[in-house]
């Protein structure tokens, strides 16, 4: 589940993984609303090659690029493990710009890997490869199509939802994520 906190106000969101929903007209920023403060608290499940599925509950909260690292044009996306990812959200789309290791370490991802884009088609994956400090990694983000989604805190209409998978190596995970608009990820 995802719990946001804005202001001071919460909302409890219950995700449930392995669904399906996607966007009607396409990306916009106010899919993945990102603002200093906002905290997501979720089940997180992930396979890495052909392993078992490893399942933990996960917090991410936005906090500021304040040491620019990346430009100042990103938003960290942090939990307390240390695992910090530079995401930038705007009306290209929503983009992994690199990352910040526990040790302070920042791998910059050139170019930034697309994770949804305002003109990806269902059944058109973007594929990319990224060079960093640490070797090559690649990307693929799948638009999956259109979907209202019901959960237990209520239900989001317009939802766009994408597959994304990430290797390093022969390491790799795949996220499907549904984004409602004004909302963010509501289920994952």
């Amino acid at each position: 589940c995802f719990l946001i906190r804005n202001n001071g106000a919460c909302s409890l969101l219950v995700l449930l993984v392995s669904a399906t929903c996607v966007l009607a007209d396409g990306w916009t920023p106010d899919h993945f609303p990102m603002k200093e403060g906002h905290t997501w608290i979720y089940r997180y499940r992930v396979r890495f090659g052909q392993g078992p599925e490893v399942e933990s509950l996960r917090v991410k909260s936005v906090r500021l690029d304040v040491d620019r690292a990346f430009g100042g044009r990103c938003h960290l996306l942090s939990d307390p493990r240390g695992d910090d990812y530079a995401f930038r959200s705007d009306e290209e789309g929503l983009f992994v710009e690199g990352e910040v290791k526990p040790d302070g370490q920042v791998v910059k991802f050139d170019p930034p890997m697309a994770y949804v884009t305002k003109t990806m088609d269902v059944g058109q994956p973007v594929e990319s490869t990224h060079q960093t400090v640490e070797g090559e990694v690649r990307g693929l983000a799948e638009r999956l199509g259109r979907e209202d989604v019901e959960v237990p805190a209520g239900r989001f209409s317009d939802c766009l939802i994408n597959r994304f998978t990430y290797w390093r190596g022969s390491n790799g995970f795949s996220i499907e994520n549904a984004f409602a608009r004004g909302v963010g990820p509501v289920r994952r």
